[in-house]
């Protein structure tokens, strides 16, 4: 679509220009403000420069890639502690700027400006068929937008979904209605369970991504998701008999990392230090039973927020050790442990009986796995999500894995240490030559015109 990202940058422009008009040119009052910031003392370039990066408005990833990143920071829990790193992140992938003349370059402090003070964020729904919790990526950008702005003016946005679903009758509704309408008609409702029942392993799929998205919407807009929501998910594909045995026929995995999901909400604690769900402690101990005998009895899923959440492990480990042996015994309590420290390839020592306290529920991890002292620190990814399954990412390169975090840009604070990698250099050129991603297409076709050139040469040989 560059043609169309050259077309809305030119409008851009035309509009930040104009002087004539009868009505407040909002878009001409914030260009004028950025110009002014990135003028000297504030900023470091020159007019003409400043003057064209003023009228920016088209922020996307890398040319060579696509996703903000937080769909793989935020489910494993043991990468952050605060959703200022998650911020950066977001602010750091997504700080790539297209137009007419300019094309990927990379310039962070341009788009915070641009992100300073505003109000409202509008993201479109046009089909039936995806809502808000369909898909990780849906809270990664317009959920991680919220979170960039709110970490940089200090304000959350208001939040608004364009709903085009019905083309004779489209309306703006605020992200909150549209998000419970989609609770209730799909995830809390009956028929759409039964539905998905009857597709089984791939029916229990889209229940357990849709917990893993509400979850990422629980943490880049917090007043979204109540604890209420949880409970329910809790009471309908927990408590109720029916479920649990179609997971267990069909895809056990999957109930796990529901619990696990669960679990992960009623652990980890918000900016300020509440857990994003305030679960009764007899649901979290009913939640650590499921998970914990659903993987003595099948082994352990390893999703991103299982296996490659250790801190999770300790969370478990510590619920599991205040248990009474009624409620989990000390045999399924020890399989639990010999299974966790396999998968995460450590010996095993003897477990304490079940309801005694051992002074301690943190369990010692390889090198490199994780470091209490850090808690930003990456464990290896053991397995993908379902969302990430058909994903292709790349960042600075075409081919370039980059389904661990990226490194931070050298505009960012290098005292910050979040979850980011490969360093890129902010620059200014100007440039309107196609991207290195064009290279290798051009290379394709020069090998088809030389192979025609060949077989023209051939037929006439013959002739």
């Amino acid at each position: 679509y560059s043609s169309k990202i050259k077309l809305i940058d030119k409008a851009v422009r035309l509009a930040a220009q104009a002087n004539d008009t009868e009505y407040p040119n909002y878009v001409n009052e914030s260009s004028e403000l950025i110009y002014h910031a990135l003028m000297p003392p504030t900023g470091n370039y020159t007019s003409e420069e400043a003057r064209y990066l003023s009228m920016v408005r088209i922020f996307s990833p890398h040319p060579d890639s696509y996703t903000t990143g937080l769909q793989n920071a935020i489910p494993a829990g043991s990468t952050w502690n605060d959703t200022e790193k998650l911020a950066n992140l977001y602010i750091d992938r997504m700080s790539y700027v297209y137009g007419e003349d300019v094309w990927g370059e990379h310039l962070n402090e341009l788009f915070r400006q641009n992100l300073d003070g505003v109000e409202v964020c509008v993201f479109s729904r046009s089909s039936n068929v995806y809502g808000v919790l369909d898909h990780p990526e849906v809270a990664a950008y317009f959920g991680g937008l919220s979170l960039a702005i709110e970490s940089i003016s200090g304000d959350a946005p208001d939040m608004y979904i364009n709903n085009l679903r019905d083309a004779n009758n489209p309306t703006v509704e605020t992200l909150s209605h549209f998000m419970n309408r989609e609770l209730r008609t799909r995830y809390f409702n009956p028929k759409w369970i039964r539905g998905m029942m009857e597709h089984g392993y791939d029916g229990s799929r889209y229940m357990a991504q849709f917990t893993e998205d509400l979850w990422m919407w629980n943490v880049v807009t917090p007043d979204l998701v109540t604890d209420d929501m949880w409970k329910q998910v809790y009471d309908i594909y927990v408590q109720d008999p029916d479920m649990k045995n179609f997971f267990e026929s069909n895809n056990p995995y999957a109930y796990q990392s529901i619990t696990a999901q669960m679990l992960e909400a009623a652990r980890k604690l918000d900016s300020e230090g509440n857990p994003y769900w305030d679960a009764d402690p007899d649901v979290i101990e009913s939640l650590v039973k499921e998970y914990v005998e659903s993987v003595v009895e099948h082994g352990a899923t390893c999703c991103h927020h299982t296996c490659g959440n250790p801190s999770l492990d300790e969370f478990v480990s510590g619920i599991i050790s205040t248990l009474d042996p009624d409620v989990m015994s000390s045999e399924i309590a020890e399989t639990y442990r010999e299974l966790m420290d396999k998968v995460a390839g450590k010996t095993s020592t003897p477990s304490q009986p079940t309801g005694t306290d051992t002074g301690s529920s943190d369990p010692t991890y390889p090198p490199g796995w994780f470091d209490k002292s850090d808690e930003t620190k990456q464990p290896e990814p053991q397995a993908q999500s379902a969302s990430d399954a058909n994903e292709t990412t790349v960042a600075g390169g075409i081919g370039e894995d980059i389904t661990k975090p990226v490194q931070s840009s050298e505009d960012t604070n290098p005292s910050e240490d979040y979850v980011e990698g490969q360093k890129m250099e902010e620059t200014v050129e100007f440039k309107t030559s196609p991207s290195s991603s064009s290279a290798p297409l051009l290379a394709i076709i020069a090998v088809i015109a030389i192979l025609a050139l060949i077989g023209i040469g051939l037929r006439f040989k013959r002739r």
